[in-house]
Order: structure tokens, then sequence, then C-alpha cells
């Protein structure tokens, strides 16, 4: 019996059979198999000098048909030692110069032979070594510890490994190692949080996080992601902060710059080449830059302000938990805040204002508000524990809905209101019988993209009902909404525009309500 995941070796001979090694299951030896004769052999693992121990790795023949093997030599201090050797096709045992391995147990965690007589290895200290003109070239250590898994090198010469804690390649050329892991090759994990686009580029940011220790910021220019991170390894920018986790992102088009907020570490702005300090409150749970070119910032309690550029202003903020932060798309240097017990719009000296209390449907000792999705003309959707509320800042009147073209909008969250009108909003029933998804209502009827349900994977649908940002894009004949879904990426849905739509309560073409850049 032969392990199915010990390593196996197919050594031609110069007879033009071949041999096939492989260790046995019960680990005292190994068999092997002769093409010429048809006949298994038993070799049992002996402490005699020259005696196979085991093959090295799961490639251990190399392409001039030698068979690399590691042999019983003596012992030393009563300690066994092994050398590693080859085997020639006419059966000829070599013992070449012995590579310095680290003393661990297993020593060889990677082989892989090749070429006429070389080979590379990695030993437990993941430091890799190549064979070649009779002699081990130490090549360094691709990274600390153990659990190098394999191994191969490539036409050019460059060595490649896997293991725990990625990939990385050893150029040949430079005689330098780089690394390849989630935190320099894509969006981290599908842990995001907050999104933002750069208008200009149509770059999309996002909040990151691949663990304890490794986070940040990550980016996607529609063909590769960047990440902004401490373990980034030359393929990414550095992320000079203290907390891994980044809590929002914002993007002020007035200057091209993004700007994240590390977990209470403040906000900072990041010019495409270095990192300017704009200080503001710790915390942020909203982030928006107005019409005016003034960067907004919600914070989590009793924390509203805004920075014209060299100065933080404090806005009056009434509520208490600071939940979502809109741009008005209508009113010059307006946007819209909802806390959890008052939503209002406001331009630093303007305030419009509605409290929980001045709700009827709502309980003020147990309800509040959640998030929002403004609209033109002063107009606000506000997703509360109950039901949706439209809200109209021009004439202070309200509109209580708990349920949209048949979908229940107990616990709804609005998330945008995009150029044809539509209102899109996150639907998750508490009770956890449904619906659960992405909905929509252009003011007559309603539709629903539902997500999974029991934790299992919706791929090439909504992966997650739970939405925690929503960025409207312009495309040529339609929309793109991008979305944060909790603890399963970013998903996107292409929305073609067919015809001129109106939200059911105010006619006119809401193409032309599209937010201008920023």
């Amino acid at each position: 019996e032969v392990w199915s995941s010990a390593p196996l070796g197919v050594q031609p001979t110069s007879g033009g059979g071949y041999v096939v090694w492989a260790d046995s299951a019960n680990g005292n030896g190994y068999v092997a198999f002769d093409s010429a004769t048809l006949a298994w052999t038993w070799h049992p693992h002996t402490q005699t000098p020259g005696s196979v121990f085991a093959l090295p790795g799961k490639e251990s023949v190399d392409d001039a048909g030698n068979l690399w093997a590691r042999r019983f030599a003596g012992f030393v201090n009563d300690s066994a030692v092994y050398t590693l050797d080859y085997r020639t096709p006419d059966g000829t045992w070599v013992t070449p110069p012995q590579p310095q391995l680290a003393a661990v147990v297993p020593s060889i965690w990677a082989f892989r032979a090749f070429g006429a007589g070389e080979a590379v290895i990695a030993d437990g200290d993941s430091r890799i070594r190549h064979f070649h003109d009779g002699a081990w070239e130490d090549l360094g250590i691709w990274r600390d510890g153990a659990f190098t898994y394999d191994l191969d090198v490539d036409a050019s010469g460059n060595v490649w490994v896997v293991g725990v804690g990625g990939a990385a390649m050893y150029e040949a050329t430079s005689g330098t190692w780089q690394r390849y892991r989630l935190t320099n090759t894509s969006q981290f994990d599908f842990f995001n949080d907050d999104l933002v686009f750069d208008p200009a580029s149509g770059d999309v940011y996002a909040c990151a996080n691949a663990g304890g220790g490794i986070g940040g910021m990550t980016r996607f220019d529609g063909e590769r992601w960047t990440g902004f991170d401490v373990a980034h390894y030359g393929l990414g920018v550095d992320w000079p902060f203290a907390s891994d986790n980044c809590a929002q992102v914002g993007f002020r088009a007035s200057t091209g710059t993004v700007v994240p907020n590390p977990l209470n570490e403040g906000l900072h702005e990041w010019d495409g080449s270095q990192w300017n300090d704009l200080g503001g409150s710790s915390e942020s749970v909203g982030m928006v830059e107005d019409s005016l070119g003034r960067l907004w910032s919600l914070g989590p309690y009793f924390s509203l302000r805004y920075y014209d550029g060299s100065l933080w202003h404090t806005a009056e903020n009434n509520g208490s938990w600071g939940n979502d932060l809109e741009r008005d798309p209508s009113r010059p240097g307006t946007v819209w805040a909802s806390t959890s017990f008052e939503v209002f719009r406001t331009d630093g000296v303007y305030r419009f204002a509605r409290t929980t209390d001045q709700i009827a449907e709502l309980d003020p000792q147990s309800d509040g508000f959640t998030t929002l999705a403004a609209a033109p003309g002063g107009i606000a959707w506000v997703g509360t524990s109950q039901g949706l509320v439209r809200l109209d800042a021009v004439t202070g009147n309200y509109q209580y809905f708990t349920e949209l073209g048949g979908i229940s909008t107990l616990e709804a969250r609005p998330l945008a209101v995009t150029p044809d009108g539509r209102l899109w909003l996150s639907v998750f029933h508490p009770a956890g019988g449904g619906p659960h998804g992405l909905a929509w209502y252009d003011g007559a009827t309603a539709g629903l993209y539902p997500a999974p349900l029991g934790g299992e994977a919706q791929w090439g649908g909504l992966p997650h009902a739970q939405i925690t940002a929503l960025e409207t894009r312009e495309t040529p004949g339609g929309y793109e909404l991008w979305m944060s879904c909790a603890s399963r990426g970013i998903a996107v849905l292409t929305v073609p525009i067919d015809a001129v739509f109106t939200d059911g309560f105010e006619s006119g073409d809401f193409r032309r309500w599209l937010l201008p850049p920023g």
C-alpha cells in the first residue's frame, strides 16, 4: 500500500524502461516497480549506509533522468545523518556537496529536480537553495518561518515558491525576492466596507482588511488592485498609521485626492505621492464633498464638521450616534445627515431637521433612523427600524411606508436614488424569512435582486444582503451600482436606461440630476 500523498518518482533506465519509486503507507520503507521485469520490490528502511530513506519531494527526477533521494549515511553523536543524493539512469549513486539545512523537522519542506542535474530546495526556515554546476547556491529566505509547500523554476531561471504567506519569485537577473500575497495582488480579502470613486480616472477606492495587523485601503483601476497597507512588498503604497482598519473613505474632486479615515486616526489625504494629515474628528462614519468643494465628515457622536481647504468648521448636530452622510444633489453646498434620532439637511448655516418624535409612526423611546438616500428637489428617503420615511425639506411634509410595491420595508436601508429615478435599498427581514437582498422602487412598482440565505454563496448574483456602502457610476446607456457586500467583497450591478423615468412624485428627467464630478 502506498500513501496517495507521498512523493512518487518515475526514473528512466539506461535500457529504455523505467522504475517507479514510492514511499509505503506504514512508513517503514518504499517500493520500486521495474517496467522491464514487471516486478515490485520492497525496500525496508534500514540504518545501513546507502539505504534509501525517502524521496525529498514530489518532483524528484530531473530532466536528465537522475532520481534524487535521501539516504542514510551513519550516526554523528548518536544522531542519524542523511545525505541528499541522486541516482543516475544506469543505477549509479552520486553524493554531491550537501546543502546546509535548518535544524528543524522536517528539514526539507519542498524540493524540485530539473534540468541536467539541477535542483532547488526549501528548508524549514524557508531558505531556498539552488544546486547547479556542482554546488549549492544560497538564494536567501523568501519569508520567515516554515510551511513552504512547493517551488519551481521558470524558463528564465526565476525560482517561484508558494506556502503560508502567499507566493514569491526569486528574480535570477537581480538576485532579489518579490513577495506576492493577498495584500498586494488583490482587494485584501472579502471584508470591505466603505467605497468611493475617483470621477476623473474611474478608479474605485475601498476600505479593506486582511486580518489582524494587515489592512488599510485598496484601489481598483479596472484591471488590477493596489493595496495601501504595511505588507505590500513594493507592489503598493505604505499605510503609515497605527490602525490597520479604514473606517471611511472619501474623495475630493476639487483637489483630486482620496481621503481615508484610519480608525480613530483622523482624516488623511493622499495626493498620489504623499500623505497630508487633515486632522478633524478622530473617527468618521460618513464622508462627502459638497458642490462648493468642502469636505464634510460625520462623527459617531454629536459631531459634524466641514473642511474648507485650510480649517475645520463645526456644524450643528443635535442627533446622537451618526449613521449616514450624503451630498444633496440640488442645493449648493448642502448635505443630508442621519443620526440615531434626527435627520437634517444643512449647508452650515441653513438647517432643516426632523426628529423621531416628529414622525408619528415611530416610538422615540425605541425606534431610530438608519441610512438615507438623497434625491433632487429637497427629498430624502430615510430608513427607520419600522419602515421608510420620504421626507420633503421644501414643504416640511413626510410620507411613511411599511412596504413598497409589495416588498416589506421593515428595517430596510435606503442606499441611493439613481438617474432613472429609482430608489435602491437593502432589505433584510429581521425574522429571517425574507425578503433579503437589493430592492428597487420607481414610484409605482418594485423589484428585488435576492441574496442567499443561510450563509451560502451566490456566485454571479448579489453575494450578501447586508450592503454597507453603495456608489453609483454613470455608463453609456445606463449606470452601475457598486456595492460593498459585508464579508463577501464588492458586487457590481449594471442597469440600462431605456426610457426616461420619474420617481412617481415629481415629473422630470432624472438624468439631468446626475451628480457632477465629486
